[in-house]
């Protein structure tokens, strides 16, 4: 696993961002790639959904196709009713307890573009539900609506993407195999 921290917060631009549970680790890289779409996502749009659910795996995998293949399957969905989306995501692989492997993901969308998170959530646990058999956990606040600007709506997201930095969980998988991806966009 890459390199884990225990401070309490993390000075990202503007920001010093409260990290719930810092001092049981976290991963900054992690932190970093999800804060880092999420500004990415609104240079470029005023309002972005931020949405988490957790995906689990009906059987021990050495690959993270499985969540390939629900986020290219769950992207291609959406666009499919609204072309030209901006999506950004983040996910990352766990295996704790159990034998097999979890995941954390966030998904952000163009919140001006999609009526509501509802719509975004639904048709992603249809979706891990037909690739896995599985349905997948949705959290009770399961999404943030993030303006632009609105630096407290920021840092209530960026506590939600730092659950998914934790260092619990991480690095059991072959070395070839992420821990997690993220998505490429740039600030325009």
């Amino acid at each position: 696993m890459s390199y884990s921290t225990r401070k309490l917060n993390l000075k990202y631009g503007d920001y010093i961002l409260e990290i719930p549970n810092g001092n049981l680790g976290w991963c900054r890289k992690i932190m970093v790639a999800g804060l880092n779409q999420m500004e990415a996502m609104l240079s470029r749009t005023d309002r972005i959904f931020v949405i988490r659910i957790d995906c689990h795996a009906a059987a021990y995998s050495q690959t993270n196709k499985q969540i390939s293949t629900f986020r290219r399957r769950l992207f291609k969905r959406l666009r499919r009713h609204y072309p030209d989306l901006l999506i950004g995501y983040l996910w990352v692989r766990e295996q704790e307890k159990s034998k097999n492997q979890h995941y954390h993901f966030v998904i952000m969308v163009d919140a001006d573009r999609i009526p509501a998170a509802s719509v975004v959530i639904s048709a992603a646990v249809d979706v891990w539900e037909r690739l896995t058999g599985i349905h997948p956990h949705v959290p009770k606040k399961p999404y943030y609506l993030v303006k632009r600007g609105n630096k407290q709506g920021f840092m209530e997201a960026s506590k939600r993407i730092s659950y998914l930095a934790k260092s619990r969980g991480k690095g059991y998988r072959p070395d070839q195999t992420k821990d997690y991806g993220a998505s490429k966009l740039k600030a325009a």
